[in-house]
């Protein structure tokens, strides 16, 4: 979008020397035209791609090896209860099916 913007205000200002010109076959039409319209093209391409993107939620989990997005979503009621849920379970001092997180039971 900024370089839209920047494109349409050098055409609209004739920053563009009129040497900069291109053949279209049936007319030439000057630099500064052509970064206009260049420039109107990538604002309404920029615009309709903001207004299509959905916003996106993630379960991001850290680890000593590194980050990595468990769940992504659109929904952010659903990330939301998965998140709330693996709290609790830490929060509660939940044991897997090996014993503690912390030291797994070898029985």
């Amino acid at each position: 979008m900024l370089l839209g913007l920047a494109l349409v205000i050098s055409g609209w200002l004739d920053v563009l020397p009129a040497s900069i010109a291109v053949n279209t076959g049936s007319e030439m039409v000057s630099g500064n035209t052509l970064a206009l319209w260049s420039g109107l093209a990538l604002i309404v391409v920029a615009v309709i791609s903001l207004a299509l993107s959905r916003q996106r939620y993630a379960v991001r989990i850290v680890t000593a090896e590194g980050e990595r997005d468990a769940l992504v979503s659109t929904k952010r009621e659903y990330v939301a209860q998965i998140v709330n849920a693996i709290d609790r379970a830490f929060s509660n001092g939940y044991k897997g099916p090996y014993g503690s997180a912390e030291t797994p039971s070898m029985s």
